[in-house]
């Protein structure tokens, strides 16, 4: 028996596998008898019909089949004394058999790739500077006190914009006429939103029940970016609403009787409240910020060793997102789940994980980061002093768990963010396109 292999990719590989005829004669004899006994030929019982016979009538059908089912055999006695780490399902791809002459046939075959990881350390991560702004408090603030708002219905818009607006909206054009094959829409428009278009508050203002109302936008995109026909392309969107419904949206003093109320005592006056709304934010803020350098520092590093990741890894994690997203669906009340386009979404992010688990394997390996049995205790003392679980209990709940894992994976990213370097540059100056990265 002779094998040699060839690399296709950093996961998949094709064996080329040969014997002589005499080394598989038996097993292929083998494979033949089992067959002739599930074959019925007329006048003879299932499985009592002479071989000689059936071999006459199915000869070749029958070597074929024989044939493939000792490569497959073959092949993974080859894997098994070779160690070639198999994962998935073989594909045999070749087959060249003809008896009395050297039996030779090619499978492809994926395995977990050997990574030499490099570039991880020594990175310039250049990453937007988010930082909490006055306005943002107070658009908590005004949050809160319209979830808390009475709703009065009213028949004209002041000079507030604390309304809630029933209209049935038309496009038009830029010459205020209905605009072709344009039809008419019932919607509300929430005044309050600052996302709203500055037009409709502006416009509304002063109008009663049974008015108009016109508001317009551009809508500017790129049309074939990347390319030697890209343009950018600007169509106006013009509308008319007409007011069927206004509601004014009464909003609650800031007493402190108010605050304990909605802070459930964690505040007792509008400074506190505030104080808290502002610590709350900044915490948040800290949490994007980290994860945003998390998520760029990962595909930088992916980015420094790319490579093709198995199929089946990505075919096994891409079916758990569909099956994570399909049981949400159903929880949620949708009777329809769109299988195809829940895939095509999906595909790329499963292809990031893949690379990811195998590359932060490699990384994990080539620096010796895990988790020691001392660590573990003490994250499990730590955890039983704070709930009064037994200590004994939340080992065996780690061990059950993934536990350990995470903590390892996190000792990763400690590992990755000591190791390379942050540069914050404020809204302005960062591009927002990619991920900037440079080695140091």
């Amino acid at each position: 028996m002779e094998f040699n292999i060839n690399e296709i990719s950093a996961s998949e590989k094709e064996i080329e596998i040969t014997y002589s005829f005499d080394e598989i004669k038996s097993d292929l004899d083998k494979e033949i008898l089992a067959s002739t006994k599930k074959i019925q030929l007329p006048g003879f019982r299932k499985g009592k019909a002479p071989v000689s016979m059936i071999k006459k009538i199915y000869g070749t059908a029958l070597d074929s089949e024989a044939a493939e089912k000792v490569a497959s055999t073959k092949f993974y006695e080859v894997s098994d004394l070779n160690h070639l780490h198999v994962i998935g399902r073989p594909v045999i791809v070749d087959i060249n058999f003809k008896r009395e002459e050297d039996f030779k046939f090619k499978v492809k075959y994926e395995t977990l790739p050997k990574l030499d990881v490099q570039n991880y350390t020594g990175l310039e991560i250049k990453v937007p500077d988010f930082k909490l702004q006055d306005e943002d408090v107070e658009y908590e603030i005004n949050n809160l006190l319209k979830s808390n708002s009475e709703k009065v219905e009213t028949s004209e818009v002041d000079e507030s914009n604390n309304f809630i607006l029933d209209v049935e909206i038309i496009r038009i054009d830029e010459k205020g006429e209905v605009y072709a094959g344009s039809k008419a829409e019932k919607m509300q428009l929430d005044l309050t939103n600052e996302r709203i278009n500055k037009d409709i508050v502006q416009n509304a203002k002063g109008k009663k029940i049974g008015d108009s109302f016109q508001f317009s936008f551009n809508d500017e995109r790129i049309e074939n970016a990347n390319s030697p026909e890209e343009k950018k392309i600007s169509e106006y969107f013009g509308y008319s609403a007409t007011i069927n419904k206004i509601t004014k949206l009464v909003m609650p003093a800031l007493s402190d009787d108010f605050i304990k109320r909605i802070t459930k005592g964690k505040s007792s006056n509008e400074a506190e409240m505030r104080a808290q709304i502002k610590s709350d934010l900044e915490n948040e803020i800290k949490r994007q910020n980290d994860e945003f350098y998390r998520n760029a520092l990962i595909q930088q590093i992916i980015k420094n060793n790319e490579f093709t990741p198995p199929r089946t890894m990505v075919s096994s994690f891409l079916e758990e997102i569909i099956k994570e997203e399909e049981l949400n669906s159903k929880k949620n009340g949708y009777k329809k789940f769109n299988r195809q386009e829940s895939e095509t979404r999906n595909a790329k992010a499963a292809e990031f994980e893949v690379k990811w688990y195998l590359i932060s394997s490699a990384i994990k390996e080539k620096e010796h980061i895990e988790i020691s049995e001392s660590e573990l205790n003490e994250h499990a003392q730590k955890d039983a002093s704070e709930t009064g679980i037994d200590l004994e209990k939340i080992l065996a709940y780690y061990n059950s768990t993934n536990f350990k894992n995470r903590l390892t994976d996190n000792k990763l990213i400690t590992f990755l963010k000591d190791n390379n370097k942050t540069v914050q540059l404020t809204n302005e100056n960062y591009s927002g396109k990619d991920v900037e990265v440079v080695n140091e």
